[in-house]
C-alpha cells in the first residue's frame, strides 16, 4: 500500500498543469493525507484560475482495487474549484466528471480553453457569481479580466451529485433558468 500511495501522489501533483507556488508564497501550506479502506484523499492547495483568489483546495481522492487506481469525486471544495479544477486536469478525468450527452461539445470547450491557456498569451480569469438553477444545478461564470480582447465569458452548468459536481454544459450567455443570491461572493477585502 505504501508504494500505491506513492504512486497516486506522483499522479496528483502530475495532473494538475496549474504553476506551482513558490517556497514562502501563501502556496506554502500544510498539506493533507487520509486513507480509509480502498480510498486514499490529498488535498493541497494550487493557484487558483481566478486572480482575486490566489489559491484554490483540490481534492486528490482515490479508489484502489488491486493495480487499479481511480480518481473519484469530489475534486473540489465547492463549485468555482470544479470548475477551475475541471478545466486544469486531464481530458480523461474531466471526461469522467462530465455529463456524457454533452460530452462533445464539452469536449471542444475543454480543448479551446487549454489551447489558449497553453499559447504565450497570459489570461487573468475572474469569477463572476454562482447561481442556484433548477434540478441541483449551479451556473459558475468565470470571465476574462477585460485586458483580453477577443475572449467572452463564459458560463459553466454544474450538476450537485452528492459526492461532488458534474458537469453539464457550458455557454457563452447566462441562462434565464438560473438567479438569485450569489451563492460565492468574492472575499471580503
Amino acid at each position: 500500500m505504501t508504494s500505491m500511495c506513492a504512486l497516486i501522489l506522483a499522479h496528483s501533483l502530475g495532473q494538475n498543469r496549474s504553476p506551482r507556488p513558490k517556497p514562502g508564497s501563501r502556496g506554502d501550506y500544510r498539506k493533507r493525507l487520509s486513507a480509509t479502506g480502498d480510498t486514499l484523499e490529498f488535498r493541497v492547495n494550487v493557484p487558483a484560475i481566478n486572480t482575486e483568489e490566489y489559491e484554490r483546495t483540490v481534492v486528490y481522492r482515490y479508489r484502489v482495487s488491486g493495480d487499479h487506481v481511480q480518481r473519484i469525486q469530489p475534486t473540489a471544495t465547492n463549485g468555482s474549484g470544479f470548475v477551475d479544477e475541471w478545466l486544469n486536469t486531464s481530458w480523461q478525468e474531466a471526461a469522467a466528471q462530465s455529463a456524457q450527452v454533452n460530452a462533445a461539445a464539452l469536449h471542444k470547450v475543454y480543448e479551446d480553453f487549454n489551447a489558449h491557456a497553453s499559447g504565450n498569451s497570459f489570461t487573468e480569469w475572474i469569477h463572476g457569481p454562482v447561481y442556484a438553477c433548477p434540478r441541483k444545478t449551479y451556473q459558475v461564470e468565470i470571465k476574462p479580466d477585460g485586458k483580453n480582447a477577443g475572449l467572452s465569458a463564459m458560463f459553466f452548468r454544474i450538476r450537485e451529485t452528492g459526492h461532488g459536481y458534474e458537469m453539464v454544459n457550458v455557454t457563452n450567455t447566462p441562462s434565464p433558468e438560473c438567479g438569485g443570491p450569489n451563492l460565492f461572493p468574492p472575499p471580503k477585502q
